[in-house]
């Protein structure tokens, strides 16, 4: 008897088609979730890092400055130089000065101490890598600023496409 009687099953061309297609669009739809993933996380990386340099930069130098007894702002902001003894009292005891400087786009730390009956500025220090924002110190404030008793520090970090800044205002010791 012939095929009268029989069902013959089989995949079309159209239908193979259709099927690559379907796949190819949820393997789109995943791709472009895990690359949007990625660029969120990469993002908060970046902020992280950019707040926790931030706060620690801040927590360094405000604890400085409480210290200080002098504090003297030069270079139009740019740099700052605590003095913790006046070097009339200091004829015996260890003079101490610590210089901050905003240059070549990171914070850089120094100090003046007295050793062995000489007063030497030790080398500067880079406490941050190359993230402070210059740029936008020229539309604001400059970094260090001083009236009466008060510091006002600001410290505006950029990495990437990302900013952040930080204020702090600190009385210094009399």
């Amino acid at each position: 008897m012939g095929s009268f009687g029989r069902e013959e099953q089989a995949v079309t061309l159209i239908e193979l088609l259709i099927v690559i297609a379907i796949i190819g669009i949820i393997f789109t739809a995943i791709y472009s979730t895990q690359l949007t993933g990625w660029r969120v996380w990469n993002f908060s990386q970046d902020q992280v890092e950019l707040q926790q340099t931030a706060r620690l930069l801040m927590m360094i130098v405000a604890r400085d400055v409480r210290r200080a007894m002098e504090v003297e702002v030069k270079d139009e902001g740019y740099r700052v130089v605590l003095i913790y003894m006046e070097e009339e009292q200091a004829e015996e005891e260890e003079v101490q000065k610590i210089e901050y400087e905003i240059d070549d786009n990171e914070v850089k730390r120094r100090k003046k101490e007295k050793e062995d009956g000489k007063v030497n500025w030790g080398n500067r220090q880079p406490l941050t890598t190359e993230i402070i924002d210059l740029e936008a110190y020229q539309e604001q404030k400059p970094p260090f600023n001083k009236e009466d008793r008060l510091v006002t520090i600001i410290f505006n970090l950029k990495k990437r496409d990302h900013n952040y800044q930080l204020e702090n205002k600190i009385y210094f010791r009399n």
